[in-house]
């Protein structure tokens, strides 16, 4: 008798020990599973952040390149305007046509000397107003550019 105890006694620990060892196998296989999942869900995370953040970049640049493409036209807007005013004025054309009731009449300037405000200093007076204006367009351009960004990282 004390050996068949003996013997159910140890196949009765063999079965335990074996579903002990597959129980530990599922919980283990099961955590595998959920830091894999895990893993899975900080990468996916990951790429969102790094996406977005480059999209936000990609914005930011396309801004940039945009005041930058305006700030050069207004440039060589203002550029065009002082060399056609300053080869109208260097032409040495002096005559003057206007259109007035009884047809056109044409004047011709007698004496370059006269008065204080010659033809150079007025091109360089003008200019120079031409200048600052180009001058307030590109700051009014870079604070409107410096005020929504900060605006957009506020929200």
């Amino acid at each position: 008798m004390k050996n068949k105890i003996l013997v159910i006694s140890t196949f009765f620990l063999l079965i335990i020990s074996i579903f002990s060892l597959t129980y530990a196998a599922n919980v283990t296989n099961s955590i595998e599973n959920g830091v894999m999942d895990i893993k899975a869900a900080a990468e996916d995370t990951g790429n969102t952040v790094k996406d977005m953040a480059e999209d936000a970049g990609e914005g930011m640049k396309n801004v940039t390149d945009s005041v930058m493409n305006t700030a050069n036209r207004t440039m060589d807007g203002t550029e065009n305007i002082v060399d056609d005013s300053k080869n109208t004025i260097d032409s040495g054309n002096n005559e003057t046509t206007t259109e007035n009731l009884t047809g056109s009449y044409n004047t011709t300037k007698t004496d370059a000397d006269i008065g204080t405000a010659t033809a150079s200093n007025n091109a360089t007076m003008w200019m120079w107003i031409m200048l600052a204006v180009v001058a307030v367009l590109i700051i009014g351009l870079v604070w409107y550019y410096a005020a929504s960004s900060n605006n957009s990282n506020r929200r």
